[in-house]
């Protein structure tokens, strides 16, 4: 099974967190947590393509995705987690936040560019 946990793409205002909830199905099934970074690029540079926000749907996001040039999604498995690495689904779901982002508490904000000055 696949899950979001974090509910949201991370280029939204709050950049999103992991949501504990998701992780207890896991721990109450004894099953492990395959924690998987996804990330998207184009032209060389981080991409926000895939995100969908607001009013926005998935179906919107996806025709983005398979219309976009030059994009490359890198996905990342990283090794299994389990209920016995961390004891509770808080904990866990704090575990493979810092999986996901490479040890980083939350990923960096997207670079906006400084405002030009009016002449």
């Amino acid at each position: 099974m696949a899950v979001f946990p974090q509910a949201t793409t991370w280029c939204t205002a709050d950049q999103g967190t992991f949501r504990r909830a998701t992780f207890q199905a896991a721990i109450d099934a004894g099953a492990p947590v395959r924690p998987v970074t996804v990330a998207y690029t184009q032209q060389g540079g981080p991409s926000t393509v895939a995100a969908f926000c607001g009013e926005d749907t998935f179906l919107s996001s996806l025709r983005r995705v398979l219309t976009a040039r030059g994009l490359t999604v890198r996905v990342t498995p990283h090794p299994p987690l389990t209920a016995a690495d961390a004891g509770d689904r808080r904990t866990l779901a704090a575990l493979a936040a810092r999986t996901v982002l490479g040890g980083r508490t939350r990923p960096p904000a997207p670079a906006i560019p400084a405002p030009r000055p009016h002449v």
